[in-house]
């Protein structure tokens, strides 16, 4: 039980930890993106003012950049909220902000099934069933004892050195009828024994399966992110190749705005990807234990 608390408490603080991380993801593109905009916001001020770019799309910039403010608001105070509980999980009364590390959770593994905390269990139950056997057996073994007593007779006062007296005896009872009571028991205990290989095996396949769907989903995470990030590197080419272009007035507000929209889908893409593939590793871990 002590064991099955601690493994509890060990995940649920490393999801905890990968949450506040995915926190600090996001909160790092929503502010990279804000400078971003907030750097362009001037240079299109002064473009608007020269009659290169129209006041309306330079207004719908504007609130664009205010929007990006406020999510990044918003993401800061999600940070500090999900940090605060990672404290009250781990007992830690500090309240000043961190920076946690990237996570460095081990290799995907997969133990011994028999090694796993909820089937070490269904080990004990089996070796205490089979004992039961023992015992039964033992009861109905024949069994021999010895015993002795000495005493005094007071009320014979004459030559009181007969009054002493010493006897000596010997048991032995062999079991001959018990109405089929042994071998019934012995039926009970089999039959508890049958159960428990039932459910352990029953648990046995639940975990199988469950840890091939969790390494399916790891896989197709590590995909997922490895296409992300060649998106990403070309969005932020994109980016930089219309900022180029902004700047000397040949290119759209709107369009500009939108391949910045983008790069900010496939930043949030990315780290959401890389949080779900370690929470998806941990609890694989978690159960393979």
């Amino acid at each position: 039980e002590y064991s099955h608390s601690v493994k509890e408490l060990k995940q649920q603080v490393t999801n905890q930890y990968l949450v506040v991380y995915g926190d600090q993801q996001q909160l790092a593109y929503v502010r990279e993106t804000y400078e971003l905009l907030q750097h362009e916001d001037s240079i299109l001020l002064k473009l608007t003012q020269a009659d290169i770019y129209r006041q309306t799309d330079y207004l719908t910039f504007v609130a664009s950049v205010r929007k990006q403010r406020l999510l990044a608001m918003q993401a800061h105070a999600q940070l500090k909220a999900d940090l605060g509980q990672l404290r009250y999980i781990c007992g830690i009364t500090d309240t000043v902000t961190v920076s946690l590390a990237k996570p460095s959770l081990p290799e995907v593994r997969f133990n011994s099934s028999d090694s796993t905390l909820i089937l070490k269990k269904y080990t004990a139950d089996s070796l205490f069933a089979a004992s039961r056997h023992a015992l039964i057996d033992a009861e109905y073994r024949p069994t021999f004892s010895l015993h002795a007593d000495a005493g005094y007779l007071s009320s014979f006062i004459f030559r009181p050195y007969n009054n002493f007296g010493v006897g000596f005896g010997a048991t032995f009872s062999i079991p001959i009828y018990d109405g089929h009571q042994r071998v019934l028991q012995h039926e009970k205990v089999s039959l508890q024994e049958q159960s428990l290989g039932f459910e352990k095996r029953r648990v046995l396949q639940q975990q199988r399966i469950q840890q091939r769907l969790l390494l399916t989903q790891i896989n197709d995470q590590k995909l997922q992110l490895k296409e992300v990030e060649e998106q990403l590197n070309f969005a932020r080419k994109l980016v930089e190749a219309n900022r180029r272009l902004l700047e000397s007035g040949q290119i759209d507000i709107p369009l500009f705005f939108m391949s910045i929209q983008s790069y900010i889908d496939l930043e949030g893409q990315k780290w959401s990807a890389e949080v779900t593939r370690y929470m998806l590793i941990n609890e694989l871990n978690n159960i393979s234990e």
